[in-house]
């Protein structure tokens, strides 16, 4: 498994955000806080202003990591 490979999360809203995470709320409303350094550069969520709806598209190591797989 290549640590690149995209995963995309649907129904994602970024609620805040630090220099370093967003804290994601899920469609479920579940919400977990995200380092930004795993949302992959296809992500439609990437901060919690103008691009803060959609799919999130995190690293599929990250997502298996926290049972989004």
């Amino acid at each position: 498994m290549s640590d690149k490979l995209p995963f995309r999360i649907p129904d994602a809203t970024a609620i805040r955000s630090t220099d370093e995470a967003l804290l994601i709320e899920f469609g479920g409303g579940d919400q977990l806080w995200v380092p930004k350094s795993v949302i992959h550069d296809d992500s439609e969520v990437f901060d919690d202003e103008k691009n803060h709806e959609g799919d999130l598209v995190v690293f599929e190591w990250w997502a298996e990591k926290n049972g989004f797989m």
